[in-house]
């Protein structure tokens, strides 16, 4: 009876650690990198921010922390129509990504999304 109990609890270790390796292996790779703020203002129209998000998911570029911010448009006194004035986001996130990819990359996959308007990568 003993023995079952054993065998009972080594079988359930070892299927709680094949679980755990499942749900987590995605993330395994970034464990040991390190940690970047990145700070974005985007332009407001047509999902920047989803955009961008999956960018960085599609590099595999890991968010650990993530800050949004909404700066409402200003009439300014300028011959613009209040139509062509658009709000931006300014988003601020703590990023991690595969130490084989240089800080370098990161800027240039940013920069390439219509968008982005100034990136700041510390």
């Amino acid at each position: 009876m003993l023995s079952l109990a054993y065998a009972v609890g080594i079988g359930v270790t070892a299927l709680i650690l094949i679980v755990q390796f499942a749900m987590h292996g995605r993330s395994a790779p970034v464990l040991g990198a390190k940690s970047y703020t990145l700070s974005v203002s985007l332009v407001n129209h047509t999902d920047p921010v989803e955009n961008l998000l999956k960018t960085l998911e599609d590099n595999e570029i890991y968010i650990v922390k993530l800050y949004s911010e909404t700066n409402a448009p200003t009439q300014s006194n300028s011959d613009i129509p209040d139509t062509h004035i658009q709000s931006e986001i300014q988003l601020k996130m703590e990023i991690k990504f595969p130490a084989s990819m240089r800080t370098s990359d990161v800027m240039l996959i940013l920069q390439s999304l219509p968008d982005v308007r100034r990136i700041n990568l510390e």
